[in-house]
């Protein structure tokens, strides 16, 4: 990962998380969340204009926060499974409709209220705001980008001459980087709760947690290929992978298929794809060849290697 993923969208994503954290905890520190309004009120209506400068802050970092770690997703999609031009327009089609709804964001945020303090104070003469309700339609529109991030190499694992159980350990290790799809509904339906409620400064506390957690699962997901050190380190040679092939391998329809497929034998994970040989000789017989780039796609599809080893290893067997 040295593209402009790791220059650009994880930088800006990590820094738009931790505003969002600083904010709300500044926020809880003072005494805006988890108090009645009532009480800001009775107290010091003022606060409640720093709640609302707060909460435009966090509005905003958000729509960043969500958006650019799933494009350095589809920045590692594009040098994984870079197999069509077809393949390669649907990458582009998903960060454009990313893109697109960003900057719908950001500018429906900028807009839905005139002049723009009348966000957060409401005494302004001749202010009015849009209908706010609405701005949770983009809620919608992130779930829909997840379902496309994690259809899009689905077609590709599909197509990998592997065996049933190596493929069903492929299809799990892409859905867990789609997480974020259950996150991003758990904290739809917490806005949508809070925004029945009269009480914004009370209620936020849900939705505060929530905004904090989605954007940090994709964060996380997409610097899941640069932490292969930090994995290998704790966890030895362990995988979901490996736990999964094992487990499936006891099934009898496992059996049954390895019995259709004349002479294939279990791939073995710990393959030296730097030597050149390998890329001429096939140690193991059946749909998968060793060294082939159908095994380094799918060990690149696991992150075994790094990436300039995986790039090596493909122009060696080019």
């Amino acid at each position: 990962m040295r593209g402009i993923e790791f220059w650009v969208f994880i930088p800006v994503a990590y820094f738009s998380l931790l505003t969002i954290i600083i904010a709300f905890m500044i926020s809880v520190d003072i005494g805006l969340i988890g108090r009645h309004i009532q009480f800001h009120l009775l107290t010091n209506p003022a606060r409640l204009h720093t709640f609302g400068k707060y909460m435009k802050t966090v509005e905003y970092c958000y729509t960043i926060a969500f958006t650019f770690p799933k494009l350095a997703i589809l920045c590692l999609y594009l040098r994984i499974f870079n197999i069509s031009r077809s393949y390669r327009l649907a990458i582009y089609f998903t960060g454009a409709v990313l893109v697109a709804t960003c900057v719908a964001g950001l500018l429906d945020s900028t807009f839905i209220c005139r002049p723009f303090a009348y966000n957060w104070d409401k005494s302004i003469k001749g202010g009015k705001c849009g209908e706010v309700h609405k701005t949770y339609r983009y809620s919608i529109a992130n779930i829909i980008t997840d379902v496309m991030l994690m259809a899009l190499p689905m077609p590709a694992i599909w197509k990998l001459r592997v065996d049933p159980a190596t493929k069903a350990s492929l299809f799990i290790t892409f859905t867990v980087g789609s997480l974020g799809i259950i996150t991003s509904i758990i904290r739809l339906t917490e806005f949508l709760r809070a925004n029945k409620s009269h009480d914004p400064t009370f209620n936020s506390i849900h939705p505060a947690i929530w905004t904090v957690v989605e954007p940090g699962v994709y964060l996380i997901t997409a610097c899941l290929p640069s932490l292969q050190p930090l994995k290998r380190l704790i966890f030895k040679d362990v995988s979901l992978s490996k736990v999964v092939v094992s487990r499936l391998e006891h099934r009898s329809w496992i059996g049954s298929s390895r019995g259709r497929m004349a002479g294939s034998q279990p791939l073995h994970s710990d393959v030296d794809i730097e030597k050149p040989e390998d890329c001429r000789e096939s140690r193991v017989k059946g749909p998968l060849v060793v060294g082939s780039k159908d095994e380094i796609g799918f060990h690149l599809a696991q992150f075994h290697f790094e990436e300039h080893e995986v790039k090596r290893a493909v122009s060696r067997c080019a």
